[in-house]
């Protein structure tokens, strides 16, 4: 996830810089730009992609040049969908998935999520401290934040 957020915090370069850089800056730009859009794919993370489509709308919504943007855009995202391998297809399908096909990576993270937000909605001012998420997320949803599903089994069956 950390290396898929570096590789896309590139892309707004990228896209200023083709649409504002001098002759070799936007070609240097078109270059480099499917080698970075393949790197976040190959990270295979989902926060990473919804990140990008998420910059992506942001760039185009801001932008002077709405109908070049959205062009650019749209090539960006036919290189995605035509560099993504049927198999992280489908692992970011899960995303959507019933409760009960859900790993338990992605069951655990919303309930981390629903964690998060009655921790604010009880200390919406002060919080619950710095880095007291982990430590507090038991009070919660049964275990902590950051275990690793073999532990989650372990701990969800205990239950």
């Amino acid at each position: 996830n950390y290396l898929a957020m570096l590789f896309v915090m590139s892309i707004p370069l990228f896209y200023f810089k083709y649409m504002n850089g001098k002759k070799w800056e936007k070609k240097w730009s078109l270059i480099l730009a499917p080698f970075y859009l393949f790197s976040i794919i190959g990270t295979k993370s989902r926060g990473g992609l919804l990140c990008l489509f998420a910059i992506m709308f942001f760039l185009i919504v801001r932008s002077n040049k709405k109908l070049q943007g959205f062009v650019v855009m749209f090539v960006l995202s036919g290189l995605i969908a035509l560099m993504m391998p049927q198999s992280t297809w489908d692992r970011f399908s899960t995303t959507f998935d019933s409760e009960e096909k859900r790993g338990f990576a992605a069951q655990s993270r919303i309930l981390l999520w629903k964690a998060g937000g009655e921790m604010f909605a009880q200390s919406p001012v002060t919080g619950v401290g710095h880095d007291n998420f982990q430590i507090l997320s038991p009070r919660y949803v049964g275990f902590f934040a950051g275990d690793t599903p073999t532990v989650l089994t372990a701990q969800l069956h205990n239950q």
